[in-house]
């Protein structure tokens, strides 16, 4: 069980560090693009994010619940706002409402992932509940390393 915490954890910085990474990236070339491309990469950016960080939150934390189900809302929103403030308002707008909702997506897959009753699975996921979680962590850190590569790709010009 250490082994897992410590691997969501490291996986949980990994994920932040790209995610800072693309930011700064994005910072620097921000005058460059359209509102569109704007309104797109603020979608796909918060969006992203604020589904992994939500997952790996609820992951590490599972004992305190309805704390971290508030505070990754709160952290999704503020980072969806972070995002969206480096074009226009419009964007800041989308990525508030993105970062705020992927972070409860990833939050509330957390919450399955940990008790699959809650969906009415079968008693048998019940028992590969930390094959389930590594496999999901792995899965959702691969697809935010190519969403963050297609976008530092897009960054370009």
């Amino acid at each position: 069980m250490l082994l897992l915490k410590l691997y969501l954890f490291l996986s949980l910085i990994v994920n932040c560090v790209m995610g800072y990474l693309v930011f700064v990236k994005g910072r620097k070339s921000r005058k460059l693009f359209s509102d569109r491309f704007a309104i797109i990469s603020s979608t796909l950016y918060s969006t992203s994010l604020c589904f992994t960080i939500g997952l790996h939150l609820f992951l590490l934390l599972q004992d305190k619940s309805s704390a971290i189900i508030i505070s990754t809302v709160i952290i999704g929103a503020i980072i969806g706002t972070c995002i969206g403030a480096l074009e226009t308002f419009k964007s800041l707008l989308i990525g508030y409402f993105h970062g705020m909702t992927a972070a409860l997506m990833g939050t509330m897959l957390g919450a399955i992932l940990v008790d699959p009753s809650l969906c009415r699975l079968p008693s048998l996921y019940s028992l590969q509940i930390e094959q389930n979680i590594i496999g999901m962590s792995v899965f959702i850190t691969l697809l935010t390393t190519v969403t963050f590569g297609l976008l530092l790709a897009s960054f370009r010009v």
